[in-house]
């Protein structure tokens, strides 16, 4: 496996300008800088990704197929080659494939798209893909070496068939991605500080273990903790005002399945099929079993402290 802390790649891209839905600024940091914590997160994504590195070969000849089906010219030039900057040589992309359509070449990137986020994706032939797949395919095209105008996108959000988008070549996007990721390495990687945290995450992953000493509250800290334990109180409060409102809503409706308000439809009240897996009963016939796939993670969690005053 290459070593990722050297360089950054396209899937770094969106960890830089802040729009990676699964890895802040923090989390890429503390990736190049080899202080990551591994936790069960992290394996889950490393299972998506394979999934996805699997599945590259057959979208790629599904979106060759599509294209040709369509009347264009296609002609595979390379795939899975990693490029580097000429300048930057940390900055890095590995191409999926590469294609020459009807006479231009193209980058071309492959996605395989969970039923959970195809919503998230517009109209095929358009360049409306998710914005963190959007800055990856524009520091492809920044960091290969001829200068593409355009990255082919095959998304396979069928069994039978993959939609395809295209992302173009923009420069003042393309200066302003150079700008703040020559800006994160020089700053923090180079220099070893970490970004400004955005979240309780990105504490826990600054600080994954705690020491035994207090820290004074300042009097801000302290209305902020006052505040925390008010909200918790009333989210308590509104979480028991709901369960009963919903008991009394479905005391009053019995075996009906449908509440109305004249001409409005207010509440269903019907059956719903839910399969579960029985922890319980799998741990006492097979306990062996349980061992073999358990793993533990630690995390520090934030709670209100028993002694008070």
């Amino acid at each position: 496996m290459a070593d990722r802390s050297s360089w950054l790649g396209g899937s770094d891209a969106a960890a830089v300008l802040g729009v990676d839905p699964y890895r802040t600024p923090v989390d890429l940091w503390l990736e190049k800088t080899r202080r990551k914590v591994e936790n069960l997160d992290d394996f889950k994504r490393a299972m998506v990704l394979a999934r996805g590195r699997r599945l590259e070969p057959v979208i790629r000849e599904m979106a060759i197929d599509k294209l040709r089906a369509a009347g264009h010219q296609v002609k595979l030039l390379a795939k899975n080659r990693r490029y580097r900057d000429a300048k930057h040589r940390f900055l890095s992309a590995e191409i999926d494939f590469e294609l020459e359509v009807d006479g231009e070449e193209v980058n071309g990137d492959a996605k395989s798209v969970s039923h959970f986020v195809r919503d998230e994706w517009g109209d095929p032939g358009s360049e409306d893909v998710p914005i963190h797949y959007a800055a990856q395919f524009m520091h492809g095209l920044m960091v290969h070496p001829r200068r593409r105008q355009r990255t082919l996108v095959a998304a396979l959000r069928s069994l039978d068939d993959v939609d395809l988008y295209w992302t173009r070549r923009d420069e003042v996007t393309i200066e302003a991605m150079r700008e703040r990721e020559l800006r994160f390495w020089t700053d923090h990687v180079k220099a070893k500080v970490p970004p400004e945290p955005t979240s309780l995450d990105d504490i826990r992953g600054l600080f994954p273990k705690s020491r035994p000493a207090a820290i004074e509250a300042t009097p801000e800290i302290a209305t902020k903790v006052a505040e925390l334990r008010e909200l918790q109180k009333q989210a308590k409060d509104i979480v028991e005002r709901e369960t009963l409102l919903r008991f009394q809503i479905g005391q009053f409706m019995g075996d009906h399945a449908l509440l109305t308000a004249g001409v409005r439809d207010l509440l269903t009240f019907e059956e719903q099929t839910r399969s579960s897996f029985d922890l319980t009963a799998f741990r006492r016939k097979h306990p062996d079993w349980e061992a073999m796939f358990t793993r533990t993670s630690t995390t520090r969690v934030l709670r209100f402290a028993a002694r008070r005053g």
